[in-house]
C-alpha cells in the first residue's frame, strides 16, 4: 500500500459519512427510511454512536480499496468515472442481489442504490482529484 494517499483516503471516508448524514437526515429521507426499516427514534439514538463509528471504519476500508483501484494520479474525471463503475459494478449489484432474496420495500432499495451511487461518485472524485 505504498503510494497510497492517506489524506485522500481519510477525506473520502469522511465524505461517505457526509453523504449518508445528508441523505438520511430528517429533511431528506430520514423519516421515511426509519419507517421503512422499522426503526424508532429512540432505538436509532441508542445505537447511533456505535453504528456511526463502525460505519466510518467501513468507509475507510472502502476508501482504501477505491484508492487502490483508481490509482495515485487519476484526476477528478477519472476518479468520478471509476467511482461510478465500482459503485454500479459492485455496490449496486450487491444491493440488488440482496433485494431479490430479502424482498424489502422497493422504495428502500431505491434509497440504498442512490446512496451507494452518490457515495462512490463523491469518494472516487475526491480520491482522483486529491491523488
Amino acid at each position: 500500500m505504498s503510494g497510497l494517499n492517506y489524506v485522500s483516503v481519510f477525506i473520502a471516508a469522511v465524505s461517505s459519512m457526509v453523504v449518508g448524514s445528508f441523505i438520511y437526515s430528517p429533511a431528506v429521507w430520514g423519516k421515511r427510511w426509519m419507517k421503512l426499516v422499522g426503526l424508532t427514534e429512540g432505538k436509532a439514538k441508542t445505537s447511533a454512536g456505535t453504528a456511526m463509528g463502525l460505519a466510518f471504519v467501513l468507509s475507510l476500508v472502502t476508501a482504501v480499496v477505491l484508492s487502490i483501484i483508481i490509482g495515485p494520479s487519476a484526476g477528478l474525471k477519472n476518479g468520478l468515472v471509476n467511482g461510478l463503475i465500482v459503485g454500479i459494478g459492485i455496490a449496486v449489484t450487491q444491493v440488488l442481489t440482496h433485494q431479490l432474496f430479502e424482498q424489502r420495500p422497493t422504495e428502500l432499495m431505491r434509497m440504498t442504490v442512490v446512496h451507494e451511487l452518490l457515495t462512490f461518485a463523491v469518494m472516487g472524485s475526491l480520491i482522483g482529484f486529491l491523488g
